[in-house]
Parts: C-alpha cells; structure tokens; sequence
C-alpha cells in the first residue's frame, strides 16, 4: 500500500460529521421552541455563522482545523444550554447523536 494511502487527509470527512451533528443538534432544538424564540435561535445561528467563518479566515495552518473546532465547540455549546419548550418542559439534547 503506497504511503500516500496510509497518510490520506481525512479532514474533509471529519468537517462533514462536524457538520452533520451541529445540524441534527440545532434540527432537534427549534422543532421544540416556540415561534419567537426559533427565530431568536435563526438569528443566534447566522450570527455564530458569521463568526466562526470570520475567525477561521486567519490563524490556522489549516482553514478545516479550525472550522471542526468550532464546530464542535457550537454543538456542545448548544447542548449544555437550557432551552425550555412553549409549554415550559426543559428541552434535553443529550440523546441527539
């Protein structure tokens, strides 16, 4: 097996289920809020966004590297939060994987 193979940069797969799991987290999130504060957390999300593309511009050998941290960074932020339902129920994302 060429070494090529043995040292393939994977960060583009670990970038994507960076992704994937922000997403299911944020998904499980607003399908439980009330009308406000999905827009509330919309407009939290586009300003993240903004962000973490702005500070991944500089700094970083890697552009990637920085994206999957706060990536990940978002999601748990997401899921330590408390975020309570319109009928007052604690929302637990948890069990979002």
């Amino acid at each position: 097996m060429p070494s090529s193979v043995a040292a393939q940069d994977t960060r583009n797969a670990e970038l994507a289920a960076s992704d994937v799991q922000l997403n299911k987290v944020y998904g499980a999130l607003i399908r439980q809020l009330g009308k406000e504060d999905q827009a509330a957390l919309r407009a939290s999300q586009r300003s993240w966004l903004n962000f973490r593309d702005l500070d991944c511009k500089f700094g970083w050998g890697d552009k990637r590297d920085c994206l999957m941290a706060r990536t990940d960074e978002r999601v748990e932020q997401l899921r330590n939060s408390l975020y309570w339902t319109p009928n007052g129920k604690q929302i637990d994302l948890s069990n979002v994987k």
